[in-house]
């Protein structure tokens, strides 16, 4: 006969929040990050998946209900 047990852990839930003061910048800040080589080159990066995806929204209704459509599909 063999005696074995075993113990699992078992962390008990715990309801979390964090509360947040959001970064704000003055009008000098601001306008130091718009012109910035950084923002610029990353724009420049990103620009072809940019305009696709606007592209895409452009064709396709983003807020669309598809389950709102499948009712009216099915009762017609």
């Amino acid at each position: 006969s063999v005696d074995a047990k075993t113990q699992t852990l078992w962390f008990k839930p715990v309801n979390k929040a964090i509360q947040y003061t959001p970064r704000e910048l003055n009008t000098k800040d601001i306008s130091g990050v718009l012109r910035s080589t950084g923002l610029r080159q990353f724009l420049r990066s990103i620009r072809d998946r940019y305009e696709l995806a606007l592209q895409q929204n452009e064709t396709i209704d983003v807020f669309q209900d598809d389950f709102a459509t499948l009712t009216e599909e099915e009762a017609g």
